[in-house]
């Protein structure tokens, strides 16, 4: 089975991805009888759909807060630049520059 769900990943087979198109895809494969029944394959086919399932989720939720996190030192860097760059010409000015 462990075989078998291994070939399923090295395949690129998804969650998704309905048994017809599994066994077109993998039924050539030296580890597809790894599991002897038609049952098995089709256990240990749900089993892995699952975990990865669970995986891509994963995967997806840590790009999304990677992405966040660049973002918001992106934000913060910017905000630095302005609030320097502010600062600078406060003091090139000479002065308060509230109107009168």
């Amino acid at each position: 089975s462990i075989a078998f769900k291994g070939m399923l990943l090295a395949r690129g087979i998804t969650p998704t991805t309905k048994w017809s198109e599994v066994a077109k895809t993998c039924g050539s494969d030296p580890k597809w009888t790894a599991c002897e029944t038609v049952g098995e394959r089709k256990q240990a086919l749900a089993e892995y759909q699952t975990k990865r399932a669970v995986e891509v989720r994963e995967e997806r939720r840590q790009e999304i807060l990677r992405a966040k996190e660049q973002f918001r030192k992106l934000l913060a860097e910017q905000l630095s630049d302005v609030i320097s760059t502010r600062a600078k010409e406060d003091g090139a000015g000479g002065g308060s520059s509230a109107p009168n």
